[in-house]
């Protein structure tokens, strides 16, 4: 889901027409990361007017939020890095005034995607439950107005219509499973009336179904107060699905929700008696990761443990070290 949030961006990037002032960042990030006399002195111009000293961020094409990255340092710099090459032989022309603007916006809407991109990066709290709320707060958050200068109006459409392209290939049975069984997110506000009638209705189908033919969903194709993104209101109209048990009624109208710093599969561990099945259900679907990316974590931090000069580690060593070292963090 990460990966679909940023093909978006790179696609809204591209319609906004925004390269060619990219392309200018890009160089004057290189000039200086690329020669130390020339970091030097930019340092020494962030010394004098009081500025942290810090270097400037080169994005990477295939590294998530980089270009969010290079443009915040670069606008913190803004000052430094004007005078760096306006008092030096720099072969180099700084932004305009009109490209500062447009780069301060740039930035700002970016930074929306970098805010969603590290919630489902997340391992510290249930991530799949959380991904259709965020496209939800996504799309409202890119909804042109006014104001809009022609580029931001681009960039929203664009990457809006990229994400409404892609949604034919979100498994959204399990999706909208996974939100209903998640107590934060089990109104379903983000959801139209029907589509909330349709998660249940498919919720008590899996309860109802015998243990030995209940159907095993489709795990989800290529894939705290943290959760504050603003939401559609809920009608106050009652739903319930034809097949909805006595257990799925109680849960829909109890009125207690996970507490924002506990995790959703304590809060039912807690009432896991009082929901026996939907716990079980609990179990499998907010047990899957929004994104690979806690996977990938783990085999960087196995790539530092296990090297050369630690070849000869067993399997069982290498499993009790990760461990303790994720346990330990």
């Amino acid at each position: 889901m990460a990966h679909v949030l940023q093909l978006a961006v790179n696609k809204a990037i591209t319609e906004a027409n925004i390269e060619v002032i990219l392309s200018k960042c890009r160089k004057i990030v290189g000039h200086f990361k690329h020669s130390s006399a020339n970091s030097v002195e930019l340092n020494n111009q962030q010394k004098l007017m009081n500025l942290t000293e810090e270097s400037l961020i080169q994005d990477i094409p295939t590294r998530w939020n980089s270009t969010f990255d290079m443009l915040k340092r670069l606008l913190k710099h803004k000052e430094a890095v004007v005078l760096t090459l306006s008092q030096h032989n720099h072969n180099l022309q700084a932004p305009t005034a009109i490209e500062w603007e447009k780069l301060q916006k740039i930035s700002e809407v970016l930074e929306l995607c970098k805010y969603a991109t590290e919630l489902l990066g997340s391992e510290n709290y249930i991530s799949c439950s959380a991904i259709l709320p965020i496209i939800s707060h996504l799309m409202r958050e890119f909804t042109v107005s006014e104001c809009d200068p022609a580029y931001i109006v681009k960039f929203k459409e664009a990457f809006c219509a990229d994400i409404n392209n892609r949604k034919d290939n979100f498994n959204l049975n399990w999706l909208r499973a996974a939100c209903a069984l998640d107590p934060k997110f089990k109104k379903l506000t983000f959801l139209s009336h029907v589509e909330r009638e349709q998660t249940w209705t498919y919720i008590g189908n899996q309860i109802t179904s015998p243990a030995s033919t209940i159907a095993e969903p489709e795990p989800p194709k290529k894939k705290s107060n943290l959760f504050k993104f603003n939401l559609p209101d809920s009608d106050n109209e009652e739903e319930t699905g034809n097949n909805s048990s006595t257990e799925l009624i109680h849960y829909k109208s109890d009125p207690t929700t996970a507490n924002e710093n506990v995790s959703s599969l304590e809060w039912w561990k807690v009432h896991e008696s009082e929901y026996p099945g939907l716990s079980q259900l609990a179990t499998k679907f907010l047990g899957t990761p929004a994104t690979t990316v806690p996977c990938e974590r783990l085999f960087s931090m196995a790539g530092h443990m296990i090297n050369k000069r630690r070849s000869t580690l067993s399997p069982e060593s290498a499993n009790e070290l990760l461990c303790l070292q994720n346990w330990l963090k």
